[in-house]
C-alpha cells in the first residue's frame, strides 16, 4: 500500500508518494494560486491524482492522504479551522478532496506534522520530547512531548511564529505587532534584504 503526504505552505505546496516502510517514492511541488477555498480542495485532489498516476501506482493501493496545513486543523471533522498567510477560514478540506476521490484524510498542523516525521526518523531513539522549527513563508513551531504530538486545547499550541518579540512592533499578517516570523520568516528576510539594498 502508499500514501499521499500533501505540504500546504504559503507560497507552494508539496506531495509525496510514501510506501509502507515510510519512504518518499515520488514528489510533486507546484506554486500555490489560490482563488478560492473550493478551487483548493480541487487543486489538491487533483494534485494527489495527478502524482499517482505519473508514477503507475493503482489508485486501490493508496490507502490514505494526510494533509499539513500552516494553522489550526480539526481533524475529526476534517475542517482546516483558519490559516494566517492563505486566506482559509473553516474550510472543509476532507469533504472537498473527497468528492473527487474519496480517500480516508487526515489533517494536521505543518509543522506538528514535520515534528512528528522528525521524531520517527531520528536516530536517538530514546528522545522522547522534541521541538521542530519549520522556516518559510511563515515560522512553524512543532511540540512533540513523550512521543505524542501537543496541539494544545485548541490546536495552536505550536503556533511560536506568532510569540510576540518585539513590542509594538511591525504588524503581523496575524492581526498582532511584533511576531516572531515578521522577523525571521524567509518573506521577512527577504523583505528585510530588500529595504537593506535600497
Amino acid at each position: 500500500m502508499y500514501y499521499v503526504g500533501i505540504d500546504i505552505g504559503g507560497t507552494n505546496l508539496k506531495a509525496g508518494l510514501v510506501d509502507e516502510s515510510c519512504r518518499i517514492v515520488a514528489m510533486k511541488k507546484m506554486p500555490l494560486e489560490f482563488i478560492s477555498m473550493e478551487q483548493m480542495g480541487k487543486t489538491l485532489a487533483e494534485m494527489a491524482l495527478a502524482l499517482v498516476e505519473e508514477n503507475r501506482v493503482p489508485k486501490e493501493q493508496v490507502a490514505s492522504v494526510g494533509m499539513g496545513f500552516p494553522g489550526p486543523v480539526d481533524n475529526r471533522r476534517g475542517v482546516v479551522i483558519k490559516t494566517v498567510n492563505i486566506p482559509i477560514r473553516f474550510m472543509p478540506v476532507a469533504e472537498m478532496f473527497q468528492r473527487y476521490w474519496d480517500l480516508p484524510v487526515y489533517l494536521g498542523n505543518d509543522a506538528d506534522c514535520a515534528a512528528l516525521g522528525e521524531y520517527y526518523h531520528y536516530e536517538d531513539k530514546s528522545i522522547e520530547s522534541l521541538i521542530l522549527v519549520t522556516l518559510g513563508t511563515g515560522i512553524g513551531t512543532g511540540i512533540i512531548l513523550n512521543g505524542k504530538i501537543h496541539s494544545g486545547i485548541n490546536g495552536c499550541a505550536g503556533e511560536g511564529g506568532h510569540m510576540v518579540v518585539v513590542h509594538n512592533g511591525e504588524e503581523c499578517t496575524c492581526g498582532r505587532r511584533g511576531c516572531w516570523e515578521r522577523y525571521a520568516s524567509a518573506n521577512a528576510l527577504i523583505r528585510q534584504t530588500r529595504e537593506a539594498m535600497e
